[in-house]
């Protein structure tokens, strides 16, 4: 789908209508047209900056680039996974981007050599939306499960200082928290494979339909991204339990 394939005058119908009914909030909630103004202009802003990059990535076309693009996707992850963690999260940089670079490089490989079949692994018309998905995910997924882990781990300190004290090693005494931060970390994933499609088609798999793909493709595809997406959840949040045992985490 190319941008001449946009009726201009069907684009100014569907606005105008969408603000007319946005101006029903005028009568009723003058608050929440603040709020719609305010989330439209950040949301075209964010895609703005959005399409510049991805539009030099692709203009540029080098390796470069898209390394440059992968290390922005994983700094940003990284970022947003830790700073809902209230206290500390200065701390938790270092193995969220370790988790985020493995899982994102495993994971992403893995979609990538599926996806690719008679055309080369590592080309930005594949490489540019892969990293972002997967990115994406993760910042919601890790994020939950760190969130979890550390606050399991300040709330039960009594409890395992007890256990250790009858002889359980620091594995054990962690276990409880382990299981419910991959719970939090996979149940973003569950949530989007469970969810009723025929009643919400999901956006990757109606954009694929918008660019030309088949129905089947397009299946295909996104059970492939489904399949990638929780992969990298619970490879990210086990190398994220790792490294912060293995820096010396607070009990």
């Amino acid at each position: 789908m190319q941008i001449g394939d946009i009726s201009p005058w069907g684009a100014v119908v569907l606005l105008l209508l969408t603000g007319l009914s946005v101006s029903l909030f005028l009568f009723i909630d003058r608050r929440m047209v603040q709020r719609l103004w305010r989330a439209a202009l950040i949301a075209t802003f964010q895609l703005a900056v959005l399409a510049a990059l991805v539009w030099g990535v692709c203009r540029v076309d080098t390796w470069w680039a898209d390394a440059a693009w992968v290390v922005l996707m994983v700094c940003g992850a990284t970022f947003f996974s830790v700073q809902r963690v209230s206290w500390g999260w200065q701390r938790l940089l270092l193995p969220a981007g370790a988790a985020v670079s493995v899982a994102l490089a495993l994971s992403g490989v893995c979609l990538l050599w599926a996806l690719s079949s008679g055309s080369p692994l590592f080309t930005h018309h594949l490489l540019v939306p892969v990293a972002g998905l997967l990115a994406g995910q993760l910042t919601v997924s890790l994020g939950q499960g760190i969130q979890t882990y550390v606050s399991s781990l300040r709330n039960t300190k009594a409890h395992q200082r007890y256990l250790q004290a009858n002889g359980a090693t620091r594995l054990e005494t962690i276990i409880p928290s382990v299981r419910r931060a991959l719970r939090a970390s996979a149940l973003p994933s569950l949530r989007a494979m469970a969810k009723p499609v025929l009643m919400s088609l999901p956006l990757v798999f109606c954009g694929m339909l918008l660019c030309g793909a088949s129905p089947v493709a397009a299946v295909l595809a996104v059970w492939l991204l489904h399949a990638a997406v929780l992969l990298a959840a619970i490879v990210a949040q086990m190398v994220f339990f790792w490294l912060y045992e293995k820096m010396g985490a607070e009990g």
